[in-house]
């Protein structure tokens, strides 16, 4: 009789074993499910977002980084004479502005700290504006939308 119940122990830990085996291994199967899930979806950044320093129906206009943004002491566009008007911490050096192919339109050195842009000499679209400020050695990097 010791060796029936011996035996029906025996029978029962390996059908113990047996399930928690099958059971680790649909953990492991769901938990490197989610994860192939999580790295094939594009997860948001916060990195890649524009932060709007003028936006409305004729113009955007944006920058890439808070650091950025805090360069601009003040950034208005007149609606009456359509120009866009920007103050910055330091003087600015050059201005580059880039079509949405990426091709260099303008460099211009500007050598003051508050800029007019007459919104007139371009035509509608995205433009990319890089400016250098007075002792920096990388470029501001901007968005410019013109809408009219």
């Amino acid at each position: 009789m010791d060796r029936d119940i011996q035996i029906f122990i025996n029978t029962k830990l390996k059908g113990v074993t047996n399930i928690l085996k099958t059971a680790s291994l649909i953990v492991t199967i769901l938990t490197l499910g989610v994860t192939i899930g999580y790295s094939s979806n594009d997860l948001p950044t916060t990195e890649s977002a524009y932060s709007y320093l003028i936006k409305n129906n004729e113009v955007a206009f944006s920058v890439q980084s808070i650091e950025d943004e805090n360069q601009f002491i003040n950034t208005t566009f007149s609606t009456k004479n359509k120009t866009i008007f920007l103050e910055t911490e330091k003087e600015i050096s050059f201005i580059q502005v880039l079509n949405d192919k990426g091709e260099l339109e303008y460099q211009l050195p500007i050598a003051a700290s508050k800029l007019h842009i007459d919104m007139n000499d371009f035509t509608s679209g995205v433009y990319a504006l890089n400016i250098l400020l007075e002792g920096n050695d990388e470029y501001i990097s901007t968005e410019l939308e013109k809408n009219f």
